[in-house]
């Protein structure tokens, strides 16, 4: 006869199979926790805008695009990313009025459609917004600013529980941003011209104050211009000079308006006299500048950019100037003919007073030719410096930032978080992870013997087999109800089962070659360390297994607690076990043969309360005596842990049987039957591993020896 094969792989599977109440209660629970997280955790949704930084934008001299060295700079990126979302920036959008309105209803929310939410939570959240500080800091972290890969568009996202607020969000910081950069920019440039602006101030005030000395003088002295003349006589000379000027000057300015508002009544600029002013040629140049610089940038820009808008803006500018430059022309065309008319006149009469009384002054005399001649020098710098500021608010709008809006955040229709399916898919895995887990772990935990090697590492008693566990549909043990004894139904299972006849075989095989070998195993006693561990079964199957091999076997049923024998058989009555002993009966009247005629039962009859002392009574080793005419004796005990009654058999035969089912038998109740044993004196001969997983491996040919149970007798009688 065949070993046991080798032991069962203990795989995750047959651990999941083993523990499937567990895994299925924990899946249960985890999935049904993840469901009720889904329903309470807050819905968020996400709104994103998009910037463009560094673009290509054409210099006012035709060179290389200004940003163009910026293009796929990882830096550059960055830094545009840590300005974005800058303390500065985030408190110019903390301030905005609509910004207030939307964190306030973010923070109301937080009390309603959420378990997690509460008053405390929305107090605190309130509390918060009037910390400047504290809000910019919690801006920071719900604001998300990040590069698109390896381009220049820079995203700006913001989760709300809103949608509304989350999309006004996103645009506020966008928005601020873009015109922020638009205000820097404006600012650089007028920190550009204003050092410049201030020189040309001073310079003019300088000029207003050194011709105010000049025609101080002049008045106080009668002179046109300084010299070493007598002042009579040069004043009589300017004056005559003067007066030829103003007459000349009164034919000019006469022709001058004539011709400007001969051309007023067709166009200005038909006029030579507007078009030789130098002020609206300079003014008509710098027009035609940004008329080119606008041309340009409207093939790649759009009109609401803000640099389209500073040209626009620097155009009408320059516009407007020019017609107030226009109608100074004519208001100064006019104005020179009435002064020169004017002048003419005076002249005329100083002239005629000065002829009447002359009067000589040849000691005052003054020079001031160095006066005249630092006020020429600056005015020619007040000039250049007029130029220069001119030029640089003509190239402002080249010079703006290049940071431009991409798209505004749209209103999210779809949360963020969570989505549904990758949610309820995430806490599928997660059930089945913990539900693996708690399994596993119980299972580790788990120190109860579920294979021969478990028992082998507890106890130095060998395992002569492992019976496999036989299972039992739910229509099969309706049926084995409806007929009786479900162990009748499991012995009927057991006969077709090969394995399970292998492993009977096995012990069968050690208690024959005991006795051959002299050792005088004829009576044996199966016990176990607590019911339902299959002892029954096993005697009943043993027995069968005996008497097929040709030895007379009598079944002897001490397990008062729960008889089972005759049912199983389907005897009659009989006065059984306990009949016997509390009688002087003869024993062969109480031993019933069964269908198999070297197979004998003697079942417990009625027991009562306190039977099992019948177990230690003279009368019960009458019947271990008489007992010794058949072959085997075997001895069906209750299980220890209900009463004494297994040690008072054990003492009385010649073998024990110990049977332990796998994965129900615990380390203390069979530390407690072994004790016990060892107490009155028995080893066992060997332990029996119920109920297991274990495949066993045997030569045996697939036979039946177990037939059914019937309640019709054999042939055969009683031994004497």
């Amino acid at each position: 006869m065949d070993v046991l094969a080798p032991p069962f792989k203990n795989d995750i599977i047959s651990v999941l199979r083993r523990r499937s109440i567990v895994f299925a209660a924990t899946f249960v629970i985890v999935y049904a926790l993840v469901i009720v997280v889904l329903n309470v955790v807050p819905v968020r949704y996400s709104a994103t805008g998009s910037i463009l930084v560094a673009d290509q934008t054409t210099s006012a001299e035709g060179g290389q695009p200004i940003g163009a060295d910026k293009i796929g700079d990882p830096a550059d990126l960055e830094s545009q990313i840590q300005l974005v979302r800058a303390p500065r920036v985030l408190r110019l959008v903390s301030q905005r009025a609509d910004v207030q309105a939307a964190l306030t209803d973010e923070c109301n929310d937080r009390g309603h459609g959420s378990l997690l939410g509460g008053s405390g939570s929305v107090a605190s959240c309130l509390s918060g917004l009037k910390d400047a500080a504290a809000l910019v800091e919690q801006l920071q972290q719900k604001y998300a600013v990040a590069a698109v890969g390896r381009s220049r568009v820079i995203t700006v996202t913001y989760e709300s529980t809103l949608p509304s607020v989350a999309q006004l969000m996103t645009n506020a910081l966008v928005t601020t941003y873009l015109e922020d950069r638009h205000n820097l920019s404006a600012g650089q440039n007028q920190t550009t011209t204003l050092p410049i602006q201030h020189q040309l101030d001073e310079l003019n005030k300088s000029i207003k104050e050194d011709e105010a000395k000049i025609r101080a003088f002049r008045s106080q002295n009668g002179l046109v211009r300084g010299s070493m003349a007598g002042i009579g006589a040069e004043r009589l000379s300017g004056i005559s000079q003067s007066l030829i000027a103003a007459e000349a000057a009164k034919a000019d300015a006469a022709a001058k308006l004539a011709e400007v508002e001969k051309a007023a009544k067709t166009n200005l600029f038909d006029s030579p006299t507007v078009m030789g002013n130098h002020t609206i040629a300079e003014l008509e140049q710098q027009l035609t500048l940004i008329e080119i610089e606008h041309a340009r940038s409207s093939a790649s820009l759009g009109p609401r950019h803000p640099a389209m808008i500073s040209i626009d803006q620097a155009r009408d500018a320059l516009k407007a100037r020019i017609a107030l430059e226009l109608q100074a022309v004519v208001n100064g065309a006019r104005k020179t003919y009435e002064t020169a008319t004017a002048l003419t006149v005076s002249l005329r009469q100083k002239m005629l007073s000065l002829q009447n009384d002359a009067i000589g002054a040849d000691d005052q005399e003054s020079s001031i030719e160095d006066l005249v001649r630092a006020l020429d020098l600056k005015k020619g710098k007040y000039a250049d410096l007029a130029k220069e500021i001119t030029r640089l608010e003509t190239q402002a709008p080249t010079l703006a930032d290049t940071t431009r809006l991409v798209s505004l955040a749209e209103l999210p229709t779809t949360p963020y978080f969570p989505k549904k399916m990758p949610f309820l898919v995430g806490g599928l895995v997660l059930a089945l992870l913990v539900a693996c887990g708690v399994a596993l772990g119980l299972d580790r935990m788990d120190h109860r013997p579920r294979t021969s090697a478990d028992i082998g590492g507890r106890s130095s008693v060998p395992v002569l087999a492992e019976i496999p566990y036989l299972k039992m549909s739910t229509f099969q043990r309706l049926r084995a109800g409806r007929q009786g004894s479900p162990q009748a139904q499991v012995l009927q299972r057991a006969a077709q089962d090969r394995r399970f006849q292998a492993g009977i075989a096995q012990i069968a095989g050690a208690l024959l070659s005991g006795s051959q070998a002299g050792r005088g195993v004829k009576s044996l006693a199966l016990v176990s360390p607590a019911s339902g561990d299959g002892r029954t079964i096993m005697t009943t199957a043993l027995a069968y297994q005996l008497a097929a091999s040709g030895k007379r076997t009598l079944v002897v049923e001490c397990n008062f607690n729960r008889p089972r024998m005759a049912e199983m058989f389907r005897l009659g009555r009989s006065p059984g076990l306990t009949g016997l002993l509390q009688s002087n009966m003869p024993i062969e009247a109480a031993v019933v043969p069964t269908a198999s005629p070297t197979l004998f039962l003697l079942p417990a009859g009625q027991a009562g309360k306190g039977s099992g002392s019948l177990l230690g009574s003279p009368r019960m080793a009458e019947f271990i005596e008489w007992s010794k005419r058949f072959d085997f004796v075997l001895f069906d005990t209750a299980a220890h842990a209900s009463g004494p009654e297994s040690t008072y058999v054990a003492r009385m035969v010649d073998a024990v049987l110990c049977c332990v089912r796998s994965g129900h038998t615990n380390d203390r109740q069979m530390i407690s039957l072994m004790r016990d044993l060892h107490g009155v004196g028995v080893e066992p001969f060997g332990m029996i591993m119920t109920m297991s997983d274990v495949a066993v491996a045997s030569g045996l040919e697939s036979h039946q020896v177990m037939p059914r149970p019937s309640s019709q007798a054999g042939p055969a009688g009683v031994p004497a």
